[in-house]
């Protein structure tokens, strides 16, 4: 059961819950550290966002710089990355908060092995992202190079504003898990055991999880990560996917286009009628009576269409035969 954070397929322990007695265990406050830690990991639209930069960027470099050492590099940020998707820890949260409930006297919640669970995740996902800090500051290196070089300059440099972002946000998210597991971590021993033990006795896991990852920079103050991403007017706002919060806003915005069309419609009959009617005024009283052709035409069977024009061309060839002989004669 060593290093058991680093297994992405990791078992995990049946879904059951223990009643705790409301003066012991203080569930409001439990509920807010959940639902505060799945603000802060549902709220990461500016890492996918970079994320998905990455990723046409290094399909646009990977034929001509195949051999770089910073494209290399960047696909390793990239596999990182899709680890970090690949873990969806706000999930597992979210089925800790869905196993909460308050009632007068007693609290249901959910049982020390799933909490364990959750904490080894975090563990993992702290790992991931340091792995992300350490290759993507390794990147910026080579970018850097390239850059001082001037040979392909201009996509180099895109490349190292995207890599610094990434680099800038995964510290912040590595300071932020060590505040989840800390405050999750502090309720830990008030919970009960249901059922078979999930780790061994041996397993113990870290009170602190900064002291677990012994980084230097942990302490160190980060600039403030803005809300919004900024780039509303430019081409990047392509890559953010539309999302529907549900099966009615896609409901309603089909809806909206079937009205768009009939308005579109309308107007265009509400035109052509209008069309109409000028023509109708400009045409001399004596013409009014003349109708239309609005012949469709037929339907032509093509077996039957050729063998019509290899009947025409035969007997045409018939008659200059006939012409040649004459004129022989």
């Amino acid at each position: 059961m060593d290093a058991i954070w680093n297994h992405m397929e990791l078992e995990r322990p049946p879904n059951a819950t223990c009643q705790i007695d409301n003066k012991i265990f203080d569930a409001t406050k439990f509920l807010l550290v959940l639902n505060r830690i799945i603000k802060d990991l549902t709220s990461q639209e500016l890492l996918h966002k970079e994320a998905a930069i990455l990723s046409r960027l290094l399909y646009r470099m990977k034929t001509k710089f195949r051999n770089d050492k910073g494209i290399k590099s960047m696909s390793k940020v990239n596999k990182a990355l899709l680890k970090y998707l690949s873990l969806s820890l706000e999930k597992e949260y979210e089925k800790l908060k869905n196993n909460v409930e308050i009632n007068e006297k007693y609290v249901i919640l959910p049982s020390k092995q799933m909490v364990e669970y959750v904490l080894i995740r975090t563990q993992s996902f702290t790992k991931i992202m340091l792995r992300v800090e350490e290759i993507s500051k390794y990147t910026a290196h080579f970018l850097k190079c390239r850059i001082n070089l001037g040979h392909a300059w201009s996509i180099a440099l895109v490349a190292y504003a995207v890599i610094s972002r990434i680099w800038i946000l995964s510290r912040y998210l590595i300071k932020k898990a060590c505040i989840w597991y800390n405050d999750l971590y502090h309720y830990l021993n008030l919970l009960k055991v249901v059922g078979v033990h999930w780790l061994t006795q041996k397993y113990e896991l870290t009170n602190d999880l900064k002291s677990w990852l012994s980084i230097p920079w942990v302490d160190e103050p980060i600039p403030s990560i803005p809300n919004d991403y900024g780039l509303k007017t430019t081409m990047f706002k392509l890559i953010t996917p539309w999302e529907y919060d549900s099966d009615e806003d896609l409901n309603k915005i089909v809806y909206n286009t079937q009205d768009y069309n009939k308005e579109v419609k309308s107007e265009n009959i509400f035109s052509l009628t209008k069309n109409e009617n000028i023509v109708h005024n400009l045409i001399p009283n004596e013409n009014k009576n003349i109708i239309f052709n609005d012949d469709t035409g037929e339907i032509i069977d093509r077996h039957d269409f050729n063998l019509k024009c290899i009947q025409n061309t035969s007997i045409l060839n018939t008659k200059n035969a006939k012409k040649r002989k004459q004129e022989i004669q």
